[in-house]
C-alpha cells in the first residue's frame, strides 16, 4: 500500500512513519509513504501556502494554488489519478452537547 502525504510539516509526517506499527510496517514492505512540502510548489520568495479569510475572521485558509500543484505532483506517477483517494482533514469538530435534565 502506498501512502503520499500532503503537509505543511513533513518532518512531523517523518516522525510517525518512523515509530510506532508504521516503522515495523515500512521494514516489512507492507507500506510505502512519500511526505510532499505544500511549500515547495508555493511561487513567492517565501513559500507562503495560507493566507486570512476574506472580509476577516479567526484562522487562516490554504491557498490553494500550492496545494493544487501539490496534489497534482502526487498524481503524477500514477497512471491514472481516478486511483487517488485525498482524504482532506478539516479543523471542524464534531459538538457534543450533554442534556442537563
Amino acid at each position: 500500500m502506498k501512502y503520499t502525504v500532503l503537509t505543511l510539516f513533513p518532518e512531523i509526517t517523518n516522525a510517525y512513519f518512523a515509530s510506532s506499527i508504521m516503522a515495523k510496517a515500512l521494514e516489512k514492505g507492507i507500506i510505502e509513504y512519500r511526505a510532499v512540502n505544500i511549500r515547495d510548489y508555493a511561487l513567492d520568495k517565501h513559500h507562503t501556502c495560507d493566507d486570512a479569510p476574506y472580509g476577516g475572521g479567526a484562522g487562516m485558509l490554504m491557498l490553494a494554488e500550492p496545494l493544487g500543484r501539490a496534489l497534482e505532483e502526487a498524481g503524477a506517477g500514477n497512471k491514472a489519478l481516478s486511483s487517488l483517494h485525498p482524504i482532506p482533514y478539516t479543523p471542524l469538530p464534531i459538538l457534543f452537547f450533554q442534556n442537563a435534565n
